[in-house]
Parts: C-alpha cells; sequence; structure tokens
C-alpha cells in the first residue's frame, strides 16, 4: 500500500518592490492648513497602508490604506509622518510655521487661477463639520466634509467674506487641473482664521452653499479666552437632499 501526502499550497503575500524612500510634497515652510501629499514609493497599488503622524494634532485625510496619503497641519510645530507597510516603517520630518495657509483661489493676485484650477459646489447631500481652537489671538475653523471628493490633493476653499466682525462663507471644493492632480479622491478640508472682538456679543457667522443659506452666532468673552458657538440653522428649509453643518464643540476654552 502507498499512502501519499499532498499539501495545499498558500499564495505568498505581497511584498514592497525597493521601499527606499517616503516622499512629501513639501517638508518645510509648510503652513497651517496647507495640505501636504506623502507617497511610499515601491509599495504595490492597492497595499494596506498605516499611517499615522506624530504628534496627532494633523489631520489624516484619505482612507488610511492608500500609498499616498494628504496630511492637512493645524498648528505649528515639527512632525513625523509615519507610513507602515508589513514589517516596512519608513518617516518623514517636517516643519509646519505660524502661519496659515491661503488657497490660491482665495486670491485676486493669482491671474492663472482658471488655468490652474477648478472647483466644484459641495455635494447636496454633504455634512461639512466645523472645529474651532485657538489661534494666538484668533479663531481658528477647521473644516472637513464628509462626502469624498476628486484629487487627493483636493481643497476646501471657504471664501470668506467679512463685514466688520460678521462672516459669511461660500464653501467650494477646488483642486488642481489635468496632470497636477494627485488621482483618487478624498474628503475635502480647509483651516483658516477669524478675528471675533473679546466684547461678550453676538457676531454673524453664515455659509451659503448650494441655494441654502445657514446662520449662527459667535461670542467671545471679555477675557479673550472662550469662544462660544451657536448652532447654524437653514432658516429656509430644503424638501431636497441638503447639506447639514455640524460645529463641535459649541463652546473653547484656554
Amino acid at each position: 500500500m502507498v499512502i501519499a501526502f499532498t499539501a495545499c499550497k498558500k499564495d505568498k503575500p505581497k511584498s514592497i518592490t525597493n521601499p527606499e524612500v517616503l516622499t512629501a510634497s513639501k517638508t518645510s515652510g509648510i503652513k497651517k492648513g496647507e495640505p501636504v501629499l506623502f507617497t511610499l514609493v515601491g509599495a504595490p497599488a492597492g497595499s494596506a497602508v498605516n499611517w499615522s503622524v506624530s504628534p496627532n494634532t494633523a489631520q489624516l485625510n484619505t482612507t488610511n490604506t492608500d500609498t499616498v496619503e494628504s496630511v492637512l497641519f493645524t498648528q505649528a510645530g515639527q512632525y513625523t509622518v509615519t507610513a507602515s507597510i508589513g514589517t516596512v516603517v519608513l518617516t518623514s520630518v517636517v516643519t509646519v510655521v505660524d502661519s496659515t495657509y491661503n488657497f490660491p483661489g482665495d486670491s485676486f493676485l493669482n491671474p492663472n487661477w482658471n488655468n490652474l484650477y477648478d472647483t466644484t459646489s459641495v455635494l447636496p447631500d454633504d455634512v461639512l463639520t466645523i472645529t474651532p481652537s485657538f489661534a494666538g489671538d484668533s479663531l481658528a475653523i477647521y473644516t472637513i466634509t464628509n462626502n469624498t471628493y476628486t484629487c487627493i490633493n483636493n481643497y476646501l476653499d471657504m471664501r470668506v467674506f467679512t463685514y466688520g466682525s460678521d462672516n459669511t462663507f461660500f464653501p467650494v471644493v477646488g483642486f488642481p487641473k489635468g496632470s497636477a492632480c494627485g488621482g483618487g479622491e478624498k474628503r475635502a478640508a480647509s483651516l483658516i482664521s477669524l478675528f471675533i472682538p473679546a466684547d461678550n456679543q453676538p457676531h454673524c457667522i453664515a455659509i451659503c452653499t448650494y441655494l441654502q443659506l445657514f446662520t449662527g452666532t459667535i461670542t467671545r468673552s471679555i477675557d479673550g479666552n472662550t469662544y462660544t458657538f451657536t448652532n447654524l440653522t437653514s432658516p429656509y428649509p430644503s424638501t431636497n437632499p441638503s447639506i447639514h453643518i455640524v460645529v463641535s464643540p459649541l463652546s473653547i476654552t484656554r
């Protein structure tokens, strides 16, 4: 009698091909709110890459599994961005300066805007989440969409119009045209700074998008150390799919 033994053939896990470097679109002079692209060179497309940032005050804006990651830094300082896949760990150190980034579409000084960038409206079923924080004597407003939009290097352009101490925003999603687009898609985000007087009086904040108007107020305490928001609501409820605005937290104190 002959007894034969057979074994199941197992597929070998994918390995990285020469993962020499983690590249960054910019490593110094980065402004707060300026999106920076990090690329893991040598990893197969679709690889499960784990991304992290230390300190963790930065925002990771992709699905956290792609070989390209968009990071938006909300505070000045030095950061270490880490990409790991299997046993391979790569890092990139970047420096963020204490200055706020302005999307090129915000400036009338950019005559090539229409040649370089395109825009799209925020989708009618999207949710804009606003997170306030302190930025010296100013108020930092970090806003991010819930839906994803084309180009991993897109940007949420808030297009603020200021009248006195009242602020109205007209948000659109901007993205580079042609080959400048980083491919893929991600949630769009922005960081802007506002000056609100420390007078304990409510100051109007409004967001106008997709034929909807949302209004609320910001109040800054006399000592300047507390900001209090009211929820932004629409006086004209829509029967169609509508955008939602979430401010969280509604009050911050330092």
